[in-house]
Parts: structure tokens; sequence; C-alpha cells
């Protein structure tokens, strides 16, 4: 009885630890679409300065849980070039390229 209490209790983990690794790959993938999207919108062009900024905005991911770090970056970048938009506005970008990533990783 205890053997099979002990594989239940494995096999859970195991599936959460499967979850997790997802969970995070798609956040990573959403937060450089993100990234690439708002390099655009901050007038960055060539594909290594895009992919650069990208790495940045997915850098400043690490400060906290959930998205507000990588928001307060951006946002701060688009007011330093005097370009209006508010949180709400990247909070719905950011929820767009969330949902493609999501898209990209189960076509996969």
């Amino acid at each position: 009885m205890s053997s099979s209490i002990d594989d239940r209790q494995k096999a859970f983990e195991s599936r959460f630890k499967v979850d997790e690794e997802l969970r995070f790959k798609v956040q990573s993938r959403a937060t450089k679409l993100f990234g690439a999207w708002a390099a655009g919108k901050l007038g960055i062009t060539g594909d290594a300065e895009v992919a650069a900024y990208a790495n940045e905005v997915l850098d400043a991911d690490f400060e906290e849980p959930g998205i507000q770090d990588v928001l307060r970056k951006v946002k701060k970048d688009f007011d330093a070039k005097g370009i209006d938009m508010d949180m709400h506005h990247l909070e719905n970008e950011y929820n767009v390229h969330l949902n493609a990533a999501k898209q990209a990783m189960m076509a996969a």
C-alpha cells in the first residue's frame, strides 16, 4: 500500500516539475517576444540589436515574481524616448505575446 502512495507522489512531483519547466519556457519566450516588440517601438533595428534588447527585457524578469518588473523596464525605456504608453497597454501587449508563446509551444 505504501508503495502505491509513494509511486503516486513521485508521479505528481514529476508532473509538477514538467509543468513548471514548461511554464518557465513559455514565460521566457513571451518576454523575449515582448522585448522584440518593444525594441521595434523604440526604433531599435537590426537582428542583433533587437535580440540584445529582448535579452535586457528578459533579464529584468528576474528581479521579482510576475511581470511587473518587465513592464516597468519597458515603460522606463519608452518614457526616456518620449513614447506615451500606459502600463495597462503594456500589460495587454505582453498578454498578446504570452498567448503567442503558448500557441508556439503547443505546436512544437
